[in-house]
Formats: C-alpha cells, sequence, structure tokens
C-alpha cells in the first residue's frame, strides 16, 4: 500500500492496490465522526444564536417603535418644556425609523448567507443612525428639561 500526493498544496491522497479493502480510509482517518459532530454542533450553536439575536433585535425594534404613542400619552407639554418635547418627538422619529429598518433587516436576513448580504448591510447602517440620532436627540431633551427645572 502507498500513497502519493499528485498536486503539491492540494493534498490529492490516493490508494492503490491496498489489502484489505478496509485500509483505504487512510484519508478520511478512523476517528472522522467526532471531528464532525463537534463542528455540527459549534455551527448549530452559532444558528441559534445568531436566530436569537434576531429575535432581540425584532423585540427592540418593536418597543422603539412605540416611542411616539408612550410621548403622546403624557399629554401635551407645559409651555417651558415644549421645546424638549418637539425634541422628544424628533428622537422618537429617530428611534422610530432605526425600528423599521431592524425589522425589514429581519425580514430578509439569510443567516447562512455564504457572503455578506449588501442590503442588511444598509438596513443595519440605517438602524444605527436612527437610533444615534434619536439617543442624542432624547439625551439633549432630558439635560435641557433637567435645568429648566
Amino acid at each position: 500500500m502507498y500513497f502519493t500526493i499528485a498536486h503539491p498544496g492540494r493534498y490529492y491522497l490516493a490508494a492503490r492496490n491496498a489489502t484489505p479493502g478496509s485500509i483505504t480510509d487512510i484519508a478520511a482517518g478512523r476517528r472522522i465522526v467526532p471531528g464532525l459532530l463537534v463542528q455540527s454542533l459549534l455551527m448549530l450553536a452559532g444558528l441559534a444564536a445568531l436566530i436569537l439575536a434576531g429575535l432581540i433585535g425584532v423585540i427592540t425594534a418593536v418597543r422603539r417603535h412605540r416611542c411616539s404613542a408612550e410621548l403622546a400619552g403624557l399629554g401635551p407639554p407645559s409651555a417651558g418644556l415644549r421645546s424638549e418635547y418637539r425634541q422628544a418627538r424628533q428622537a422618537c422619529a429617530g428611534f422610530e425609523q432605526g425600528a423599521r429598518c431592524d425589522m425589514a433587516a429581519a425580514r430578509i436576513l439569510n443567516p447562512v448567507a455564504a457572503k455578506p448580504q449588501p442590503k442588511v448591510t444598509r438596513l443595519f447602517r440605517c438602524s444605527d443612525a436612527g437610533i444615534n440620532r434619536g439617543s442624542k436627540l432624547i439625551a439633549v431633551a432630558v439635560s435641557d428639561a433637567s435645568f429648566r427645572g
């Protein structure tokens, strides 16, 4: 029995004239099943983590999408807080824009895609921009309101 590497660097293995025939499993080895099992479990764990992250993203998006309704539920602002209320409304618009982008990304996300998905990347950037804008505006509104007392 012998094996040859026909093309250096590519590792083509061949077993010829092997006696008994069971010895030809030299290329795969006898302990391939545990390695495949570990790799499969790791892949399933990664997929479960990705699905869980998507679910958390959807839940967060739904919560952010309710910002305007909750702000409206507070009632009209007093005369001294109209500017801050306007900033809070703009912050809600930013959060809701981020939520819309997250929801759109969740609908088209393919967790087993071999290459990056440009549209999903754009949607995640849109989400980040909306959430960052909303966070900045709400921080300014809270800060301004606290100074006014």
